[in-house]
């Protein structure tokens, strides 16, 4: 019998919701998980990323350096919406990306000589403009582009003749390449970062033998900066607000981090009890990131005004985690970088850090798939949190570029083995070759893949096609796929054909939630082909060959035909693991004649929403209770699916359904 609505019950959720908004406890713990990009070798070789901006872009260089006689590395620009694109179409033998900025003008060196070594010229490639070679200080032979700024003005430092002493320099369109000297007539000074107000930092030598100061550079004037008390400082970075950070010797000549300010002067940034530090990373709300060395070994913090120093710790002392260092740092404080073993022979850790997540072991948050993916440097971090990584993918040289998996947190994508592949054999009398192709998706990125095999000769033909468009979302995931076989001959022979197109998603749910699976399936063949043909969909709870939730499928109609059918379902899923898989195959293994073809398709969206989260904003709160609320007491016809706030599907929306919101509460 339904139960109406009345004041008693209005007051019992009243004080419950009073109850659990006082207690204020989360709803489901957060976690991050990375989808993979790899940014391809378009002429084949390494691919090795340096800079990566806030709009997704990257820079380095793609081929085989240093290849005698053959084409070397050259220099890319890899873009979200174009893919790899190789900006140096010249003779020239290599040149090198090495930084970029927010509209996409890429600076670094490039060889002018027609055989090893190089001389290095430096270089900047701006759309409408193509890329310019913008020359060396002196007569070379080498340069370096350390900074780009958003006008395009390139700072680093320039080698003079065959000695190694350098000098800092800056291009801007104005004045072209300008030599910034050093202080007191010294020989050597580095330009280290440049913001959008031309302002330049670094080092110099102080005269000779008077150490390496510290420099800003600004309207031709460099300026000296000093030390906290000792002989040595170098300036790592400024930000936009004319903050600079580095490190520079006390008094005791240990090394301390620093961050500097025209209007305060050096403020020492040393953490304590370290025995020596130095800052490397600021960001332009003045947060640094630097490395202090305590007991023998080297740690990373970060500083800010509201927090002060914080270890952002290791990965596991009984490992000898004895390094871990920043490389880059975003708007929000995240840090990408590496941690070393004891012996420093190898890199162990790619991390990325947040106050929220702590340390975050890169290899362990991403998931390739059916690919061999290793990390092995962070390159960069943006203030989208997209992270631009170098690593090997099946053993070859790659850059990767991780883009953080957003959204409702309740939904965690942890692997994923989404495929297409074709095998066929052709009848003896045409040769009996075996031809196979496949492709894998890597990680958790959109995969938009198609393969083909075939055989073909007079007296017959046999072929086979897959394919499969997939994207993982958060809180959704959607695919397309289709499969064909076929065969025909005018002589008598075996024939095999296989295609195939698989789609496994694996995930974690931190929070009860609902699920709905809506789509369609195909599956047909030639009358009276024999031609295997199917569809199969599955829900596990866990990994495959775990608890089977849902299953459906579809074949041809008897006798051959397309049989068409919905690919659907719903329910509610507790917090735990389960596995999406959807497997389209057609297959033949037949004599011809006669003719014999199959064909496959499925086309579904899978959607998962936090139980309780009535108006999709991916959090449960305030206005689902009002929703709640409002929907209390029996449900309309029909149900469902009148009622979404009818959380158990008893069709009453009741002090359950709350219990069940109140869970999710976040």
């Amino acid at each position: 019998m339904a139960k109406n609505r009345t004041l008693t019950d209005h007051a019992a959720v009243a004080a419950a919701f009073t109850l659990a908004a006082l207690a204020a406890t989360p709803g489901w713990a957060q976690s991050v998980r990375y989808e993979v990009t790899d940014l391809g070798a378009p002429i084949g070789g390494a691919t090795n990323g340096a800079a990566l901006n806030n709009v997704g872009q990257a820079t380095g260089d793609s081929g085989n350096t240093g290849a005698p006689g053959g084409v070397g590395a050259q220099v890319f620009r890899f873009d979200p919406d174009e893919g790899m694109i190789i900006l140096n179409d010249g003779p020239e033998l290599m040149s090198l990306g090495q930084v970029i900025n927010d509209v996409g003008q890429v600076a670094g060196v490039i060889c002018v000589t027609d055989e090893l070594p190089c001389d290095w010229r430096l270089f900047r490639h701006t759309d409408g403009v193509g890329l310019e070679i913008l020359g060396v200080l002196g007569t070379g032979p080498s340069i370096t582009a350390q900074r780009i700024n958003g006008s395009g003005d390139v700072v680093g430092q320039s080698r003079f003749g065959p000695s190694s002493l350098s000098h800092a320099f800056l291009f801007t369109d104005q004045d072209g390449l300008i030599d910034l000297g050093t202080l007191g007539g010294g020989p050597i000074s580095d330009a280290l970062d440049v913001n959008d107000a031309r302002q330049v930092v670094g080092r110099t030598s102080i005269g000779e033998g008077g150490g390496l100061h510290a420099f800003l550079w600004q309207d031709g004037v460099m300026q000296d900066l000093g030390t906290l008390g000792g002989n040595n400082s170098t300036a790592m970075g400024i930000n936009d607000a004319g903050q600079i950070v580095g490190g520079a010797d006390f008094a005791d000549q240990t090394e301390h981090a620093f961050r500097y300010a025209p209007a305060v002067g050096m403020v020492d940034l040393h953490p304590p009890a370290a025995d020596s530090s130095r800052g490397l990373l600021i960001n332009d709300s003045g947060m640094v990131a630097g490395t202090f060395r305590i007991g023998g070994t080297t740690r990373a913090f970060r500083f800010s005004d509201e927090m002060g120093f914080v270890d952002i710790g290791v990965f596991d002392p009984d490992e000898g985690s004895v390094l871990v260092e920043p490389v880059d740092m975003n708007a929000s404080g995240q840090i990408v970088g590496r941690a070393l073993n004891i012996d420093f022979e190898a890199i162990i850790r790619v991390f990325v850090w947040a106050p929220g997540t702590g340390l975050v072991d890169l290899n362990t948050a991403i998931d390739a798939g059916l690919r061999e993916v290793v990390l092995e440097a962070a390159v960069g971090i943006n203030d989208a949190g997209e992270i631009l990584v170098n690593g090997r993918v099946d053993g070859e040289n790659r850059s990767l570029l991780l883009r953080p998996i957003t959204g409702p947190t309740t939904f965690i994508p942890v692997a994923q083995g989404r495929s297409v592949s074709t095998e066929t054999v052709n009848a003896p009398q045409c040769g009996p070759d075996t031809l196979f192709d496949d492709e894998a998706a890597i990680g958790f990125g959109p995969f938009d893949a198609s393969v083909q095999t075939q055989h073909g000769c007079d007296s017959g033909f046999a072929g086979a096609t897959g394919s499969q468009q997939s994207q993982i979302d958060p809180g959704s995931m959607s695919a397309t796929g289709s499969t064909t076989s076929e065969a025909h001959g005018p002589i008598p022979g075996m024939v095999h054909a296989f295609g195939f197109s698989h789609f496994l998603v694996t995930f974690e749910l931190a929070s009860s939630s609902r699920f709905s699976l809506d789509g369609i399936m195909s599956a047909g063949s030639f009358p009276d082909a024999n031609v295997d043909a199917v569809v199969l969909a599955r829900l596990w709870e866990g990994q495959v060959g775990g608890v089977l939730l849902f299953q459906q499928s579809i074949e041809p109609t008897p006798g051959g035909g397309i049989n068409t059918g919905p690919l659907e379902g719903a329910g509610v899923l507790e917090p735990g693991v389960y596995t999406l898989d959807v497997h389209a195959g057609t297959a033949m293994d037949n004599e011809v004649p006669p003719s014999r073809s199959g064909q496959t398709s499925f086309a579904f969206t899978f959607d998962v929403a936090i139980l309780g989260d009535l108006d999709g904003d991916g959090t449960v709160g305030i206005v689902d209770f009002l929703l709640l609320l409002a929907a209390w007491g029996p449900c309309s016809d029909p149900c469902p699916p009148s009622c979404p706030a009818d959380l158990d599907g008893d069709c009453l929306v009741g002090i359950i359904d709350f219990l069940a919101l109140l869970g999710n509460w976040s």
